[in-house]
């Protein structure tokens, strides 16, 4: 596909708003019951599941952690800076006038019936800046009277004629004797009210008497009830002294500052709070992909793999993990794939495969390599084609680099028979997995692997793309030339596995596409990242090819029934 395709490409990408639009180009997003098997179409990047909460606060636990314990340090050098304070509180009982009023029958400060706005005067009364100076010249203190209200209380209790002093002071028993002089002194303050207003009652009565006697009215009822009554404030005045009594004085002092405990415990909350928030803050501006359940909700295909780590090979030549060790976490996660591969794909088996990745580094050249060899080793021919006419690493993961390849075959150098390189592993035991070489060091045809019986018989031909690489990749991979090769490659073989280019970056995999039945997307926990997926999503639905799903690489090997190989075999020998 040259440049003209590349447009038509781009104009049916465009048209993805309507998955049954396409363009004059005759290029028609294929439905998603033809492009195979595919996972839920779900939000992006909403966690669904208890499982996901908790992952992220595990991966985030450091965080949590660091945050938990910043907060419980200052929290400690908080309660270490506050300066000592202590608390001390007496009780007043105040009564309705008490007994001076009902001696004198003169109206009292109390005379009022609700009790809320009774307890309400008496707070008020208290809170004076009056009373507060005559504690502070009582208790010899040497501070204003707004200073010594700003430490102390007064509150009244709801069901009792009852008021509460309280004042606090960095030493205990300070504050015990400042709130027993508080309360004494409200106590005088609040009966002297009640004997000023005795007082002047009865110099009235005194005024009125001595008037009644000047007229020669002594024995007249109205003198006779004004005498009985100076006679009652006088008895009243004699009892002053009972509207406002110090029923308990302060025995004890509480510190209330500073509270380490409490302090320490608040951090240790608002830590955990903190830390949480800022891990799911972290986690939502975090753009790596993490596991198999986010990659398969952002690009909505379904996992048909998980690889852990390809396990080390030594050796050229043995550097693809299912030749140099077909056993194993890895090599099992391999069959695994292609078995859900050939389930995907029930309705027609595809003859030739795509595998590619959203971006480089994810481990496509792997992941098609050793699925080839797993392909061939379970019975079918199989052809690996390297089209990453960008970063060719067929060759190089084989052991096979500096040979004749696809570039050679396109120009009309060699002949396709004579560049397939047969791969082949033996069928007796001592035998190791090899490349084919013919007489004089040259690579073997495939006739040559069949017929020598150290190698027993090659069912994988790797094509490389040879010593020289194409001015324009783009061009080249789409042309009519390498589709002819890939088509003679199908007559010839049961599967044809094409490792292509990174979709996003270039756009030579979406023209490959056009020509082969199927493709498998290769993506790296860790590597991609949401935005990259967020593209494949919207890429998939044009490509021409079937999209089986995806194979998540980087996942943690997890240890397992039957990983061992089987005595005699560790090397790799089947």
């Amino acid at each position: 596909m040259g440049v003209p395709a590349i447009d038509r490409f781009n104009s049916a990408l465009r048209a993805t708003a309507d998955p049954q639009v396409s363009d004059h180009s005759g290029v028609r997003p294929l439905p998603h019951s033809q492009r195979g098997a595919t996972g839920p179409v779900m939000p992006p990047d909403e966690p669904d599941s208890l499982r996901e909460y908790l992952g992220v606060l595990t991966r985030h636990k450091v965080v949590i952690a660091v945050t938990t314990l910043l907060t419980l340090i200052a929290a400690l050098a908080y309660s270490s800076s506050q300066q000592a304070k202590f608390e001390a509180s007496a009780s007043v009982l105040v009564t309705q006038g008490g007994a001076a009023s009902i001696l004198s029958d003169v109206p009292s400060l109390a005379t009022n019936n609700d009790p809320a706005r009774l307890a309400a005067t008496h707070v008020n009364l208290a809170r004076l800046p009056i009373v507060a100076r005559r504690t502070i010249v009582a208790a010899g203190l040497d501070e204003s009277a707004g200073a010594f209200l700003g430490r102390a209380s007064v509150t009244a209790e709801p069901d009792a004629d009852i008021l509460r002093f309280t004042v606090s002071d960095p030493v205990g028993e300070q504050a015990k004797r400042l709130a027993t002089i508080y309360a004494a002194q409200f106590t005088k303050y609040r009966n002297e009210l009640d004997l000023a207003a005795i007082r002047s009652t009865r110099a009235t009565i005194t005024r009125s008497l001595a008037r009644l006697a000047d007229r020669g009215q002594q024995g007249s009822s109205l003198y006779n009830e004004l005498s009985q009554a100076a006679e009652r404030l006088d008895a009243a005045a004699a009892v002053q002294g009972s509207a406002a009594v110090v029923v308990q004085p302060a025995i004890g002092a509480t510190q209330v500052a500073p509270t380490t405990k409490r302090n320490l415990a608040l951090g240790l909350v608002l830590g955990l709070i903190w830390g949480v928030a800022l891990a799911f803050l972290i986690e939502r501006f975090d753009t790596r992909v993490r596991s198999r359940e986010q990659v398969e909700t952002l690009v909505a295909l379904p996992a048909l793999g998980e690889l852990p780590k390809p396990p080390d090979v030594a050796g050229k030549g043995r550097r693809v993990s299912m030749l140099g060790r077909p056993y194993g976490a890895y090599a099992e996660s391999i069959r695994t794939l292609r078995a859900n591969i050939e389930f995907a794909s029930v309705d027609g088996a595809p003859r030739t495969l795509m595998v590619t990745s959203a971006i480089q580094a994810e481990g496509k050249t792997t992941v098609a390599s050793d699925l080839a060899v797993a392909f061939a080793r379970s019975g079918r021919k199989v052809a690996l084609v390297d089209l990453d006419a960008r970063a060719p690493n067929v060759g190089t993961i084989f052991g096979i680099e500096g040979s004749f390849g696809l570039v050679d075959v396109v120009l009309g150098r060699e002949e396709i028979e004579r560049v397939l390189i047969p791969i082949s592993w033996a069928g007796v035991p001592g035998a190791r997995p090899t490349v084919a070489l013919a007489a004089g060091g040259g690579r073997a045809t495939e006739a040559q692997a069949e017929t020598d019986p150290q190698r027993g018989g090659a069912q994988l031909h790797v094509l490389t793309l040879g010593t020289r690489r194409p001015h324009d990749p783009a061009d080249f991979v789409g042309s009519n030339a390498v589709r002819q090769v890939v088509g003679d490659l199908t007559e010839t073989h049961d599967l044809v596995i094409i490792d292509a280019p990174p979709l996003i970056p270039v756009s030579d995999a979406r023209s490959i596409s056009e020509y082969v039945d199927a493709a498998l997307i290769v993506c790296r926990l860790g590597t991609v990242r949401k935005p990259h997926l967020r593209t494949i999503r919207r890429i998939v639905p044009v490509l021409p090819a079937r999209v089986f799903g995806v194979a998540v690489t980087g996942v943690p090997a997890l240890p397992g029934y039957g990983y061992s190989p089987p005595p005699g075999e560790e090397d790799g020998r089947t």
